[in-house]
């Protein structure tokens, strides 16, 4: 009996996801449009008047959103900037000077390890770890040092390490078999918002396509839930009649499956296009009949 409770909740989760599942698929259901329907809609669409009454090349802006996205792109690549040259530039200079020393000048001696320990890491990682001291003359000298796990298990407070320092600058020391990573790895960091590089692209795809880009209806031809809003594919047949598929994501003003919107595409590449109205471009001075 008393599984029975366990079971239930089993049970209603399981039931709860199928639900959701099924939510999910019917929201995600795609429209299939043929060439026919396609010639309809086109035959029928009345673009906005604003944009078809004006030929290209139109004279447009950025929205506001537009500007405050530049504005924090602009601090994000100045933040960045000042933390390569001024934090991360000098570390990777000493690293770097420091490696050069050891091939150069180093010699082997004995030490003493003081504590071990590890440390986790993403993904269930696992970092090893030695701290150890060495003398030259009558000076002592600490250090820490990353190993590999076999290197680890070998290792035990008040044993015996071998390592390598630098005559010249004793301070400078390094384990037999520790974890070396070159200098500039710490740069792998940024590697992550490099996706900021696309938002200007967006940016300027977005321009070029209102400036001189050719108005078109367009079917909804699917909707489905993304983070932060929907997205919406479509399709529309360009002027050499090809029929060509889109997708934007929105997080507002979100049309319904099947129903007939405005596209903009480049004459010269129809694939590259983009819904009407854009979210960081507008036209500067819109015609209102």
């Amino acid at each position: 009996m008393s599984y029975l409770p366990f079971a239930i909740s089993t049970v209603a989760a399981v039931a709860l996801g199928l639900v959701v599942l099924k939510v999910y698929r019917i929201q995600k259901v795609k429209l299939d449009v043929d060439r026919v329907r396609l010639m309809d809609m086109l035959n029928q669409w009345q673009g906005p008047p604003e944009l078809v009454s004006i030929p290209p090349p139109r004279t447009v802006k950025y929205t506001a959103a537009a500007k405050g996205l530049l504005a924090v792109l602009a601090l994000i690549i100045a933040g960045m900037t000042a933390l390569v040259l001024f934090i991360f530039m000098p570390r990777i200079q000493e690293q770097s000077r420091r490696d050069a020393l050891l091939r150069q000048e180093s010699v082997e001696m004995s030490g003493i390890v003081i504590r071990t320990w590890t440390t986790s890491g993403d993904k269930g990682s696992r970092s090893y770890h030695v701290a150890y001291q060495y003398s030259v003359g009558r000076a002592i000298y600490h250090a820490e040092a990353q190993v590999p796990s076999s290197v680890y298990r070998k290792l035990a407070p008040n044993s015996s390490v071998r390592l390598r320092y630098v005559p010249s600058q004793p301070e400078i020391s390094a384990l037999d078999g520790e974890v070396h990573q070159p200098a500039w790895i710490v740069l792998f960091a940024f590697l992550p918002l490099a996706v900021i590089v696309t938002i200007p692209l967006t940016l300027l795809k977005e321009r070029k396509l209102l400036e001189s880009g050719q108005a078109v209806g367009a079917v909804v031809t699917g909707v489905a839930p993304v983070k932060g809003g929907k997205r919406v594919s479509y399709q529309f047949l360009d002027s050499a009649g090809n029929t060509i598929s889109g997708s934007v994501s929105r997080s507002s003003n979100v049309p319904e499956l099947g129903s007939t919107v405005t596209a903009l595409y480049d004459p010269g590449k129809s694939r590259r296009n983009m819904l009407y109205p854009a979210k960081f471009v507008r036209l500067s001075n819109p015609f209102r009949p």
